[in-house]
């Protein structure tokens, strides 16, 4: 029997505020672009260990990381339920996938898809067909497989401030994803019939607030990394800027750190320039004065040439009376 058969029994937190699942609505979400900022490793996972329980089917282990906040967590297990837990504008999908994230320091959160049954051929095909038939393996080898393939290629996500959708109903963080992943027809109808369905009311969404973040204006939703001699890897996608808040405007007002660069190179040779000026001219004048001080005074030079301008006899003063006259 499903756990979620008696949920109208649970207590403790269960039955108190900011509860999850709700539905998720864009009419009530306010944007949160680089507030809310989330990004999945895409490290490859080998193997997990599968279960089915009367929560749904489980997979333990190892099986990524993200980045949400600035802050770094682990992904210790996914959950895959159907129908959804959450609802898109009030509408349930076939199913939901949650995988469960922790902090080094305890923070949870849990990052969620809805899926629909299709046969198109997206990621997520593939995400399902390596664990849901095997689900109550001890052992599940995996090929080729990473927590991105869960994420839709749109990108785009709500979050808001929830709880575990089972007892004890613990604090978390919720980043649901606005676009549905598939699932092939077979493998649902291995999920119906290996894990009994049930999934938790939907619960009010009280004062808190529901925010949205639209991937064709904050960051790429992929946190990169080297996988040592894995080589089919994928650049990751350079970010846009979100022009929309007033961070964004502030850094888009500072120079860049080569421009920063230039200037300050430019500065000190400007400054060279001008004090190699100052040392020519200096040291020109004093050669002048040592070439020229012993033979003839600058001043009465000049004071004699305009006088014989203007007719006037020579003017000598008494430290050049020995010097001889011009006939």
């Amino acid at each position: 029997m499903s756990i979620y058969s008696k949920q109208t029994s649970w207590s403790g937190q269960c039955s108190g505020s900011n509860q999850s699942p709700i539905n998720l609505s864009q009419s009530i979400a306010k944007p949160c672009n680089l507030s809310c900022d989330f990004k999945m490793d895409d490290g490859q996972v080998t193997s997990g260990m599968g279960m089915i329980s009367d929560e749904g089917l489980l997979l333990f282990g190892n099986l990524g990381s993200c980045k949400f906040r600035d802050t770094t967590y682990q992904c210790r297990a996914l959950l895959v339920n159907h129908p959804s837990h959450h609802t898109l504008e009030g509408s349930p999908a076939d199913g939901e996938v949650i995988a469960y994230f922790e902090s080094p320091t305890g923070e949870k959160l849990h990052v969620s898809s809805l899926f629909k049954v299709s046969s198109s051929q997206t990621p997520s095909l593939k995400f399902f067909q390596q664990f849901i038939p095997y689900g109550s393996s001890n052992q599940i080898a995996l090929n080729d497989w990473s927590l991105t393939q869960m994420v839709p290629s749109d990108g785009s996500y709500y979050t808001y401030e929830g709880s575990s959708i089972v007892p004890p109903c613990s604090p978390c963080e919720w980043v649901v994803f606005k676009s549905m992943i598939n699932i092939d027809q077979g493998d649902f109808a291995t999920l119906v019939r290996t894990a009994q369905a049930g999934s938790r009311n939907i619960q009010p969404l009280g004062t808190r607030e529901l925010f949205f973040n639209d991937s064709n204006t904050s960051s790429s939703y992929l946190l990169m990394r080297p996988l040592g001699k894995n080589k089919n890897k994928k650049p990751e996608p350079l970010k846009k800027a979100d022009l929309k808040t007033t961070e964004a405007k502030e850094r888009a007002k500072e120079p860049s750190l080569a421009s920063k660069g230039i200037a300050h190179v430019s500065n000190y040779t400007n400054s060279y320039i001008i004090l190699l000026f100052y040392i020519v001219f200096i040291g020109a004048a004093i050669v002048l004065l040592w070439y020229h001080g012993n033979k003839i005074h600058i001043m009465t030079s000049i004071y004699n040439f305009f006088r014989r301008l203007f007719g006037k006899n020579e003017y000598y003063p008494p430290i050049l009376e020995n010097t001889p006259r011009p006939l």
